[in-house]
């Protein structure tokens, strides 16, 4: 089992907690539909989440040997438990010894939603965090959001929320965050049938055929959502993607999560233990269990469900007295379901489209418009709202943060029908670090003798022009922090204490140079032969 526990005298809310330890012994990824293989990395998450959703343990996650670990699947959540507890990912020491790699884009990396986490000398490739695509129909569902390729930090997500992440020693390379592209008009029909929005990886479902329809069931956490495939008077819309980590291509693949078809109900995915329900369309198809999609609407309730975990049913319609008013559509009123945490809406009625997905890429209007395209933000990480992400130096050995050559695709929008619009694409930001509203990131060389250096890829963005922002950039500790990289950041860099040197270019930020007494008597420096272009402004803060 590799399993060991010892009392750890760790005070956290005034209580102890026991240390749990699970040791990593292989380096393969042979059964990602299921619990994984015991000794794998899968198998010691889910072990973990199992027991976090019952006993309130710190855990320790360690690697029996320097390794790396080509992903077959979507990674279980880190702790998906409503426990927020101390978790250590890797080994201690100076050098990274285990590489997580993506298998060539197919699946993105970490996904922590709550607890205080640690992740110590890994390095991440090849990891891609993709949006699920919009489904096609009378109006297209929304692209999904695709963000954060190796570390996605949301701020609430299932049982979790509020998740402060440390990284300490690790690098991010070659991975991408591509928002999901929305859905067209499909043709002409006598009543509505709307595609579903894309969620995290699963694609909204597609009306396949014409006339009276359903709407299409909504993508899900990996699994897709379910087409609508016959006409009829009916009350059936396309089952939502089930599916909370359930996308795999080898082993055990009886149980990932697609939605059914508009025949079906959506089959569950692969929960670790959850007991979460899926939206179900309004007389349509129920969605599948563990985090799906909504279920489309039903033939007189139209609209295609929502995409992502918790996915909403079809719902009321925004807009006016919708026209083609006839035997189906004396209530034609409703739309698409929302899409639950980032994911595209699904596709409205004849008068607009559902929901965008909130970040970006609005819907077309009109009676037929196109969905908006998901955008991809944070290439390597994205931090969600009011959290904060901390890179720090290991004690006492120079310590190296780098993000080399990861990337950002915004989903391309959805083509409109006669009297609508076309869907807006979505955005592209942050190919290294994306902050959305209210967020931090603190850079942190806590002792006198520590030394962090970040490369010169690593950079910060974020959601100012979406009229968000409000973002800080923290540098601290009593060492020295070096930044080699170039940043557009729109935010403000606070130097607490530390001694931060630029060697490479801060452009538009306000700088702050200050003495914060709470965190150290000493005052911070600014130094290097790098480039200030916005505000720099040296003063005493207590």
């Amino acid at each position: 089992m590799f399993k060991f526990r010892y009392w750890s005298l760790l005070l956290v809310s005034h209580s102890l907690y026991a240390l749990t330890t699970l040791t990593v012994t292989l380096s393969s990824d042979n059964n990602p539909g299921g619990m994984g293989d015991v000794g794998d990395l899968r198998y010691m998450l889910n072990l973990m989440n199992q027991d976090l959703n019952t006993i309130p343990d710190d855990y320790a996650i360690v690697f029996a040997s320097p390794m790396t670990i080509q992903l077959n699947g979507i990674l279980p959540v880190i702790n998906n438990s409503p426990n927020p507890m101390n978790i250590t990912i890797g080994n201690p020491g100076p050098v990274p010894t285990v590489i997580i790699d993506g298998n060539s884009g197919a699946y993105s990396g970490f996904f922590i939603p709550t607890g205080n986490v640690t992740i110590q000398n890994m390095i991440f490739q090849n990891l891609t965090a993709k949006g699920g695509n919009g489904g096609d129909g009378i109006s297209g569902g929304g692209g999904g959001l695709g963000a954060g390729g190796a570390i996605y930090a949301p701020q609430s997500f299932l049982n979790g929320s509020n998740p402060s992440i440390t990284l300490m020693n690790v690098s991010i390379n070659n991975c991408s965050a591509v928002g999901g592209n929305g859905g067209n008009y499909l043709g002409p029909a006598a009543t509505g049938h709307e595609g579903g929005g894309g969620g995290f990886s699963g694609n909204g479902g597609s009306i396949t055929t014409t006339g009276i329809t359903g709407g299409a069931g909504g993508g899900g956490y990996g699994g897709d959502g379910g087409d609508v495939t016959l006409s009829t008077t009916d009350m059936l819309g396309g089952g939502g993607g089930g599916g909370l980590g359930s996308r795999a291509t080898v082993g055990v693949t009886t149980n990932l999560g697609h939605g059914g078809s508009d025949q079906n109900a959506g089959l569950d995915g692969n929960g670790y233990g959850l007991t979460i329900t899926a939206g179900s369309g309004g007389g349509g198809n129920s969605g599948g269990n563990n985090a799906g999609g909504g279920g489309g609407g039903a033939a007189i309730a139209f609209g295609g469900g929502g995409g992502g975990s918790l996915g909403a049913n079809g719902m009321s319609a925004q807009g006016n007295i919708p026209p083609l008013q006839g035997k189906f559509r004396v209530n034609a009123t409703p739309s698409g379901g929302n899409g639950g945490d980032g994911a595209g809406g699904g596709g409205g009625g004849v008068v607009i489209v559902g929901p965008s997905n909130g970040i970006d890429g609005q819907a077309g209007s009109g009676g037929y418009g196109g969905g908006g395209g998901g955008s991809g933000l944070g290439g390597a990480i994205f931090v969600d709202s009011n959290l904060n992400l901390t890179v720090q130096a290991l004690p006492g050995i120079p310590t190296v943060f780098n993000t080399s050559n990861n990337t950002t695709q915004a989903g391309t929008h959805g083509a409109g029908g006669p009297g609508g619009t076309d869907g807006l694409d979505g955005s592209a930001m942050g190919n290294s670090i994306f902050l959305r509203a209210g967020s931090s990131l603190t850079l942190r060389a806590q002792n006198a003798n520590d030394i962090l250096t970040l490369g010169n890829q690593v950079a910060f963005a974020d959601d100012t022009v979406f009229g968000a922002g409000n973002t800080s950039v923290f540098v601290n500790g009593n060492g020295s922090v070096i930044y080699n990289g170039t940043t557009d950041y729109l935010g403000i860099v606070k130097i607490d204490n530390a001694n931060f040197k630029v060697n490479g270019q801060i452009d538009q930020a306000s700088v702050f140079v200050c003495r914060n007494t709470g965190i150290s008597s000493q005052r911070g420096t600014l130094s290097g032969r790098g480039v200030l272009t916005g505000n720099d402004s040296r003063q005493l803060v207590s």
